[in-house]
């Protein structure tokens, strides 16, 4: 099957942030079945099944605080010991430390780990043995295990055999595969993960002390010459990296020597190659495998997997006699992201292989967590999204969503019970952990759909949001806090969660979600002077309280104090140390917390929250959410539904990212700008009309940062809240319309240029009366003559290239993406005209043209004029 022309070929199986949760008691059986059946395969035709130079390696967070990780205490006597007998039944090798191996502290890794754990087999139901701890060491070369009292006991040298430190803490090590190959193993996890990314407590040292990538790379180069140096016939290196970003593991190739292979962690990146379907139609974030050429000159391969037993990952790689990997001889009918779903078992006849013990294990979890959908608080119409990042609608770390939004509010509504001087709410995107719905892909469609959840027998109905639902997406389940804020507080709380943004692909778990705040912010200011406009408002009424900041200013001096509602975690300096915590460099401040009045609500005495939930603390976050959905909606025939339609960035309200939409915080933004105006490059200037000299003086304009700018030889300003822009013989206008920016949308995919008001108008008008639909548009753009004048007769794969090249999303799509809408027109499947509007329409032409649709549609009434 493979050329082998190597001196080493080496098959590794790899998965990363396993993390189950509910939807892992199908996955992780159904993962090892995929497993069984690729180790099975006779890759290098001996006739032999199987293939003797294989590792199974994990590059972190094995486990994560939720449903499933809470079901072990009542099966194991402690939580997450589901999770560490999945990975020994799976056969993991060794496992790089994650970030959310330390959420609840290092007590109990070194129980899970060393099998310490008391176990009263007299009392047991289970069936199953008492626990007997990890089959393989974990591994972090960054970490200084010696000074924390927990996992002290449990450190052992660096450089031993795998197989010799079971359930020990180390890092670095060597592997042996059967066929007598000895390959080097190293590690780090992200160093910020003492700095509110986790909880590891006081001791463990983590290092390097900043999060720079030069000085991680400089621990893990010596981690990789000490043991070269010890192993002088050892010539290949695997990095178990868990960096939380992709690209930091991508960089990090570049950066280092004697490294061939880096696993990646954390960041959830699916990367698939031109043979691998991805879950469900998921679309991939990069290709698999991603080759980089390394400081010493040599090709190194990055591979990552996506979370929650989604995908095996398989790397099959050639070795010259140097151990240099060789790109060449990758195989993607060998090699990629093996899908775990059912049809991805199907594919590949492995139904019946999965492992028998992880069947056994899951049913258990399964038994224990069923007892939570009984019991449900409202039912959901719409799909609540908590997706990290990725665009579109995508990005609790990034942007706006519904489930984001319903989770403030409930903590918001929840404490005004207590205090109903409470009038801000906000916590971290990281603590929302899943979604509350689901995605499926229907038959014969590419594209999956969203979904609210599915109902149980004997459980909750379809969309009905239950005890797990709420425990899964909420999983770490912090306490709530109230602090008295100033308004140069909030004003710094809300920059530093802007501080976090790069892209909506880039996601941060400090990233906010908030109530009872709206404000508009433009990602290419500094960040800490990213705000633009903000107001506590009532989320009710939609009427400002109280202005916090105005063009780029704070108000009030910053000085009003307003009572507010976040999580205890972040009150204690969580989530990248936000700056509502009453904390100093030297611990808990208590003469900041007498100003602040800090009152934390996890009080299970406490009448004033007697909603009848009874799953979770009183105070707590998950309360809080089970609470105002049943009071809020209810499950009584006739109550409400949950039907929060999630919507892009171009269409968020409350975080009013000025890159997708215009400034709306503020109705009452007036003109400031003239003919006379003497501006400067970094002038800001709020505008509805603006009239400037002829255009002939050189003056243009362009999209930029979420307004307008207007640049020329006089003038550079940056303009927001733009309705109209004058010269004396041109004139642009923008539109937030959603039909118009469709139709601009397809303008810039079709023709390359802006839409001109006299033709953006008429279809307009043509979709709004009805007589088509905006779709049945793109049938008239493809055959009209400017279409044909300007791009001639082309080919299928022209079309498509045309497209997207005049939209500037060349990067944006990945090539099984526009193969897909290749092979659509060339079987018949779908016209230009579908095709067209598919890709003008889509997530990443939205991306691409955002620099051109800041503020709406630009409509310029003299075509290409300013093009």
């Amino acid at each position: 099957m493979n050329n082998f022309d190597g001196a080493f070929t080496l098959q590794l199986f790899h998965l990363s942030d396993q993390e189950a949760n509910t939807t892992s008691i199908e996955l992780a059986p159904n993962l090892s079945a995929v497993l069984n059946a690729l180790r099975a395969e006779d890759i290098d035709d001996d006739g032999v099944a199987g293939f003797a130079d294989t590792l199974v390696l994990s590059s972190g967070d094995a486990w994560i605080p939720g449903l499933f990780y809470d079901a072990s205490e009542s099966i194991y006597g402690a939580p997450g010991a589901a999770d560490i007998l999945i990975q020994n039944e799976l056969g993991v090798q060794a496992i790089s430390f994650g970030n959310h191996e330390f959420d609840n502290g290092t007590s109990i890794i070194a129980q899970l780990l060393s099998g310490d754990i008391a176990f009263d087999e007299d009392e047991d139901t289970s069936g199953f043995l008492p626990y007997a701890g990890a089959n393989f060491p974990y591994l972090a070369g960054n970490l200084d295990y010696s000074t924390d009292a927990n996992l002290a006991p449990l450190a052992t040298a660096d450089g031993q055999n795998v197989e010799d430190i079971s359930g020990q803490v180390s890092g670095t090590a060597v592997v042996e595969t059967e066929g007598g190959e000895l390959i080097g193993l190293v590690s780090a996890v992200v160093p910020t993960i003492e700095d509110g990314l986790s909880s590891p407590g006081p001791d463990l040292g983590v290092f390097p002390e900043s999060n720079d990538l030069a000085d991680l790379a400089a621990l893990i180069q010596a981690d990789v010459d000490a043991l070269l140096a010890a192993n002088p016939g050892l010539n290949k290196v695997i990095l178990m990296s868990h960096q939380q970003v992709l690209a930091r593991e991508q960089e990090l190739a570049t950066l280092l020597e004697g490294v061939d292979i880096i696993m990646a962690g954390g960041s959830n990146s699916v990367l698939l190659d031109e043979n691998d379907a991805g879950f469900d139609g998921e679309a991939a974030d990069g290709v698999y495998p991603g080759f980089f050429t390394g400081a010493d000159g040599n090709p190194v391969a990055v591979v990552n997997t996506d979370a929650a037993y989604n995908y095996l990952g398989r790397l099959v790689i050639d070795f010259d006699e140097n151990g240099v990997i060789l790109p060449e001889s990758y195989d993607a009918a060998i090699s990629g992201a093996f899908e775990t779903s059912d049809a991805g078992v199907a594919a590949l006849g492995a139904e019946g292989l999965a492992d028998p013990e992880i069947l056994a294990i899951a049913t258990d979890v399964e038994a224990t967590i069923l007892e939570g959908e009984s019991t449900f608080f409202a039912i959901a119409t719409e799909f609540l999204n908590a997706e990290r990042a990725g665009g579109g609608t995508d990005g609790v770390r990034t942007q706006e969503t519904n489930l984001g939004n319903l989770t403030a509010d409930a903590n918001l509504e929840y404490v005004q019970q207590f205090d109903d001087s409470v009038v801000f709410s906000f916590k971290n995107g990281g603590g929302i952990r899943a979604n509350i719905g689901r995605i499926e892909q229907p038959a014969g469609d590419s594209d999956p759909v969203r979904l609210p959840t599915e109902g149980i027998e004997g459980g909750k109905p379809d969309g009905g949001i239950s005890t797990n639902d709420v425990a899964n997406t909420l999983a770490f389940n912090n306490g709530l806090t109230l602090l008295s804020l100033t308004t140069q507080q909030i004003v710094d709380t809300v920059e530093a969660t802007l501080a976090n943004y790069t892209s909506l692909e880039q996601s941060a778990g400090g990233w906010g979600q908030f109530s009872g705040l709206r404000f508009s912010f433009s990602p290419d200011l500094a960040p800490g002077n990213r705000l633009i406009n903000a107001a506590l408002v009532n989320e009710d009424t939609g009427d400002v309280i109280a202005e916090l900041v105005r063009a780029g200013e704070v108000v009030d001096n910053g000085d009003t104090t307003f009572r507010t509602v976040t999580l205890n975690f972040l009150a204690d300096g969580g989530a990248d140390g936000l700056p509502v915590t009453v904390d100093s460099e030297d611990g808990f401040d208590a003469a900041i917390a007498a100003v602040a009045n800090r009152v934390d609500l996890v009080d299970g005495e406490n009448p004033a929250f007697d909603g009848g939930v009874t799953f979770a603390a009183t105070g707590s976050e998950q309360d809080a959410l089970a609470e105002y959905l049943l009071s809020e909606f209810g499950i009584d025939a006739g109550d409400p539904t949950v039907d929060l339609v999630d919507t892009t960035p171009r269409l968020d309200a409350r975080i009013q990212n000025l890159d997708f939409r215009a400034d709306a915080v503020f109705d009452d933004l007036a003109p400031v700008a003239s003919t006379s105006a003497v501006l400067g490059e970094d002038d800001v200037v709020y505008a509805r009309e603006v009239t400037f000299a002829s255009s002939a003086d050189g003056l243009g304009v362009s999209g930029t940062g979420g307004g307008l700018a207007v640049v020329g030889e006089a003038v550079s300003a940056l303009l927001f809240g733009v309705e109209t822009i004058s010269f004396d013989d041109a004139t642009w206008t923008t539109s937030t319309d959603a039909t118009d920016i469709d139709l601009g949308q397809m303008y810039f995919t079709a023709f390359g240029r802006y839409a001109d008001v006299a033709g953006a108008s008429f279809w307009t008008e043509v979709v709004e009366e009805d007589l088509i639909d905006a779709d049945e548009v793109a049938d008239f753009f493809v055959v009209s003559e400017e279409f044909t004048a300007t791009f001639g007769d082309l080919t299928d794969e022209a079309f498509v290239d045309t497209l997207v090249t005049n939209a500037n999303a060349m990067d944006l799509f990945t090539a099984q993406q526009i193969n897909t809408f290749v092979d659509a027109l060339e079987t018949g499947a779908e016209t230009r005209g579908d095709v067209l509007y598919e890709i003008a329409t889509s997530d990443a032409v939205e991306t691409a043209t955002a620099d051109l649709l800041t503020v709406g549609i630009l409509l310029n009434q003299d075509l290409n004029y300013f093009v």
